[in-house]
């Protein structure tokens, strides 16, 4: 069926293709996932997948049930995500160039300093890129989608802010190792939405009765992997294509699709939230019971006795502390009293909540409550985060990161090639890696401090070279900025024959002060 199709888009505008069709086909696998991720959207956000037919403009709201726990879980761990990997005021990544460019350029008689300071101003043009089209705002989006569906298509087009597209608007295929084959997009506009040319175009061939300015049409993208880095992209509305085929790289495409997890030979993702649905399913049914059976007992009803001289009407208005005649046991209250019973119900759902708090890291759920953290606490966290996560820092940096950073460098128009300048991710677990080389050089520190609380004897008869390489072997580090033997003994050699220079300097200029006077006597003899 691909292939069929990619013979008749190859015709070019205007011939009939049916990417509806193939969207259709592509749907009988996706909807699986789909309908899961709306059972799990409803106990978390109901409003990233809706289950109603006008979900997309908003029509009705969902259900969140009796607890808000699940909102609260995505919400948070959302802009965890989002913090984590892209940094406020601080760029994710850092350019580096390969080290046969950089050698290259040092050789013909570039500065190092100029080509870093040039790095660093490509990387801030992107910073600020990313600010323009409103990039944070998808990355959030994009991040509880992740949570909850375990897929979602990211979309960066040549003008316009950065989207994240919904589950329910787009099929694909991917291969055994998760990489994409085949994706289909589904798109509403206005027909007047469409340019001129488009419209012309679809009036002629569909007529006009077709083509209503009032009306929704259907847009589909279809992107087919033609080669192994190669793509081929075009688009049809009302079953005629009206983009023409073009074949893109790789990493051209402004499509990026997006997993929480990856099972091998699934074409789609599963979510964190799927991991906890039981809970999430626990914590919904439990407090739905809480709230009904306190409405049942805040449901009061009073009883009076037949025949009681009690008036009823004056009881009622009577104001506080007022005498009224009767009979106190002339009146009764009826109440379900059944307080006690909710005692372990509570428990088991904070229990429940609990879970989910860890699960989700809600209120500091993997750090102490304090008001200094130290780094190496930082760092456990986040490898504890990572672990917790099933490895979503590592899968997010392959394929989130570093393809997003290779499309903003190409929209700011940076010269170089991906072959030439490397963009390292310096966010999330590369981050607390950066630190953790500067938290071993504090180590190393403080054990070289060490041995000044040992006898003098001992460290009269230390070999301190071999002592602070021990102390790196066993911090697994390097010590790149010690001088090896060679280089201390040129520079003990270099600062001694300064030394003697110094010296043989001094004494001549010594010299010459002594024997001034005796210069210019003589002068002046000879002279007169």
């Amino acid at each position: 069926m691909p292939e069929t199709l990619l013979r008749k888009v190859k015709q070019g505008v205007g011939s009939a293709v049916d990417l509806e069709g193939r969207y259709t086909a592509l749907q009988s696998t996706r909807n699986q996932y789909l309908d899961s991720a709306r059972e799990y959207s409803k106990f978390t956000l109901p409003y990233i997948l809706p289950d109603n037919d006008n979900r997309d403009r908003g029509g009705g709201a969902n259900q969140h049930g009796f607890q808000g726990i699940g909102a609260q879980a995505v919400n948070h761990l959302a802009n965890k995500i989002t913090t984590t990997l892209f940094p406020v005021q601080r760029s994710f990544f850092k350019l580096e160039f390969e080290q046969e460019v950089r050698a290259k350029l040092e050789g013909s008689g570039y500065d190092p300093t100029e080509l870093s300071e040039l790095l660093v101003e490509a990387e801030k043009r992107c910073e600020t890129y990313q600010n323009k089209i409103a990039a944070r705002v998808a990355y959030v989006d994009a991040a509880k989608n992740l949570l909850i569906s375990g897929n979602v298509l990211m979309y960066l087009p040549n003008e316009g802010n950065l989207q994240a597209i919904k589950l329910d608007r787009y099929c694909m295929r991917r291969d055994t190792s998760g990489k994409l084959v085949e994706l289909v997009i589904h798109e509403r506009k206005a027909f007047s939405g469409l340019s001129n040319e488009i419209q012309d175009q679809l009036k002629s061939i569909k007529g006009e009765s077709f083509c209503k300015k009032d009306e929704e049409v259907s847009l589909y993208t279809w992107i087919y992997r033609i080669e192994k880095e190669k793509f081929g992209v075009t688009q049809s509305a009302l079953g005629v294509q009206i983009k023409p085929w073009q074949e893109l790289p790789e990493q051209d495409l402004p499509w990026l699709p997006l997993m929480w997890n990856h099972t091998n030979g699934e074409d789609y993702g599963r979510g964190l939230v799927e991991d906890y649905a039981g809970d999430f399913f626990v914590i919904a049914f439990l407090s739905e019971a809480i709230a009904k059976g306190m409405a049942l007992m805040a449901d009061v009803k009073y009883f009076l006795r037949q025949g009681s001289i009690i008036d009823i009407d004056e009881v009622a208005t009577a104001p506080t502390g007022e005498w009224i005649y009767g009979n106190v046991e002339d009146v009764g209250v009826l109440q379900l009293e059944k307080y006690a019973d909710f005692t372990p119900v509570n428990e088991v759902l904070n229990e429940y909540k609990r879970r989910i708090g860890q699960a989700f890291l809600i209120n500091s759920a993997v750090r102490r409550d304090a008001e200094r953290v130290t780094t190496v606490e930082l760092r456990i966290d986040a490898q504890e985060l990572e672990t917790s996560l099933g490895g979503v820092y590592t899968l997010l940096a392959q394929t989130m990161q570093s393809p997003l950073a290779y499309r903003y460098l190409k929209a700011v128009d940076f010269p170089l090639s991906e072959e030439q300048v490397i963009p390292q991710i310096v966010t999330g677990l590369a981050a607390f890696g950066k630190i953790g080389d500067l938290d071993k050089i504090k180590q190393f520190t403080e054990m070289m401090q060490l041995p000044q609380t040992w006898p003098e004897p001992v460290q009269a008869r230390t070999k301190w070279d071999v002592y602070a390489r021990e102390v790196a072997a066993g911090l697994s580090m390097k010590l790149p900025w010690i001088m090896t033997d060679e280089e201390w003994q040129a520079k003990q050699q270099a600062q001694a024959q300064a030394q003697q220079e110094q010296i043989a300097a001094q004494a001549m200029a010594g010299a010459a002060e002594k024997a001034g006077p005796d210069v210019i006597n003589q002068a002046m003899q000879q002279g007169g």
